[in-house]
């Protein structure tokens, strides 16, 4: 998978756990011997950060003879990645791996879930996810989305122009905005111009004053169903985005409304992959 996270970045999540040494295996006085340590998942899974966590063995000094690749599927009980070094280093690095492979592989679980309910509707859907991951956590969130076949709605405030009702409060409302849309547009000739509608009707004004695509924030189920009708009636171009409170219960009713995509937070939160390590001795 062609996605760059530093080793700095990768380092940094393994110092939170270990600053100077491990005081557990200190303290029982356990000798330093060959060992291995091997993952698996214990349900199906679609695994993420993986590589990243190939790094964190590999600065240990352990050798990594196996691994699948972020995004592979894995059936319970399948061990997908193994390393061998000596059992120091494994006891350091098995509590960090084994909490950025379930996180973040639960959230490519979550993620393919979702894109593979919508795309059975309609296979030309867009499932995108919003910026309201974990803080702290974005670079291995939007690889873990991506893993599951979504894009990210927005990376940040420099890639795309969308106009919510805050901003249109501080240009002076909602018809301000209308009448320089042409304007604004001409500033970011290359790039599209969004804005998020709270009504049927205020969407409607914005389809026919020239937007390029509407995100609905909240709308119910029919609400975006005739939205979708009257916008593209208008204008078959535009773009309509549905989102807020969607997940994994309700995507496939929303992907039959006809919006062009499906934006959600709820791949991001949820509960992890369960997968289980194993450590043994070697002679």
């Amino acid at each position: 998978m062609n996605f760059y996270i530093s080793d700095a970045e990768v380092e940094k999540i393994l110092e939170e756990d270990i600053s100077t040494v491990d005081l557990t295996s200190l303290a029982l006085s356990l000798k330093d011997q060959p060992a291995a340590i091997t993952f698996q998942a214990r349900h199906l899974t679609m695994v993420s950060a993986v590589e990243e966590v190939v790094t964190i063995l590999k600065k240990l000094n352990l050798t990594v003879t196996h691994f699948q690749p972020s995004g592979t599927i894995v059936q319970p009980g399948e061990s997908f990645l193994h390393a061998e070094g000596m059992s120091s280093a494994i006891q350091i690095a098995w509590r960090t791996c084994s909490k950025i492979l379930e996180y973040f592989s639960g959230v490519a679980t979550r993620t393919h879930h979702m894109v593979s309910l919508a795309r059975s509707i309609n296979p030309q859907v867009t499932v995108a996810t919003t910026r309201k991951n974990i803080p702290g956590t974005k670079k291995l969130a939007i690889k873990s989305i991506i893993c599951g076949g979504a894009v990210p709605h927005r990376l940040g405030l420099s890639e795309t122009v969308l106009v919510f009702g805050e901003h249109m409060a501080m240009l002076g409302g909602f018809n301000i905005f209308i009448e320089q849309l042409p304007e604004i547009k001409a500033k970011v000739i290359e790039k599209k111009v969004g804005a998020e509608a709270h009504s049927f009707e205020t969407g409607i004004q914005l389809v026919h004053a020239g937007i390029d695509f509407v995100q609905l924030d909240k709308f119910d189920i029919q609400s975006t169903t005739d939205f979708v009708k009257e916008a593209k009636h208008i204008n078959k171009n535009i773009i309509v985005i549905a989102t807020g409170n969607i997940n994994s219960e309700n995507i496939e009713a929303y992907t039959k409304t006809g919006a062009d995509v499906i934006n959600t937070s709820s791949a991001y939160h949820g509960k992890p992959a369960d997968i289980k390590a194993i450590i043994k001795q070697l002679d």
